[in-house]
């Protein structure tokens, strides 16, 4: 939130400096803000879900007497797991307690496609190749992809169109450029970001309400049971 907000200021007051002062400050000062920024809604996104799987995972195994002490990430071939599998995970742990769902669906709004497409995919970029800039430069002038390949096709009248083969894929290369990011939509957008992990904020505390509840109820019924033998 701090970084949002002198993010926006920044923004604003840019545009009042010449053009090399201006290239300096945002250099120095602006950049690292955006790049902090853009990168929290992937960050925070993961954090929920390490951080939900935690609680509910330890939650079961005190309200559910069966419940195995066990996660998939236990697997040495799990160690590592993408985003896709920690938050199916998740949702099969969390799947008995009532406000889940609407933890779930408040953690599943962050960092969408949408917001992904809007910042063309930069914090990606960032960790694993060359993040589009801001306000000025191209990147990634030339790009390497693969593409369906193509064959000439004789038509009814005689002639050769050329149509995709779909069954055989060629390598090609693309000439362009990303073109550089503005601040105004970058901020805009990265603020939405924030208010929807605002909201998922207090969905898992409601969650964790519920949580600790249980666990208070059952502990205390464990307890006070007469023989002590369970704990």
């Amino acid at each position: 939130g701090n970084h949002l907000f002198s993010w926006s200021i920044w923004v604003k007051i840019l545009p009042t400096f010449c053009d090399d002062d201006r290239w300096t400050i945002q250099m120095e000062c602006v950049d690292p803000l955006a790049f902090i920024c853009m990168y929290q809604p992937s960050a925070m996104r993961d954090r929920f879900c390490m951080i939900a799987t935690n609680s509910v995972h330890q939650a079961n195994r005190v309200a559910q007497p069966e419940y195995k002490d066990s996660l998939d990430q236990d697997e040495k071939k799990h160690l590592y797991m993408r985003r896709r599998a920690k938050e199916k995970q998740l949702a099969r742990l969390g799947q008995t307690w009532a406000n889940f769902s609407d933890f779930q669906r408040c953690l599943e709004a962050i960092d969408t496609a949408d917001y992904r497409q809007v910042t063309r995919d930069f914090r990606n970029f960032s960790s694993h190749a060359i993040a589009p800039r801001f306000v000025i430069g191209f990147t990634n002038i030339v790009t390497r992809y693969m593409t369906p390949s193509t064959k000439m096709v004789e038509q009814a009248d005689g002639t050769f169109a050329k149509v995709q083969d779909t069954s055989r894929m060629v390598v090609a290369y693309g000439y362009g450029g990303m073109p550089p990011l503005e601040y105004e939509e970058m901020e805009a957008a990265s603020r939405k970001q924030y208010d929807l992990a605002a909201v998922a904020l207090k969905a898992y505390e409601t969650l964790l309400g519920e949580v600790l509840q249980k666990i208070g109820m059952r502990t205390a019924v464990l307890i006070s049971s007469p023989n002590g033998t369970e704990r």
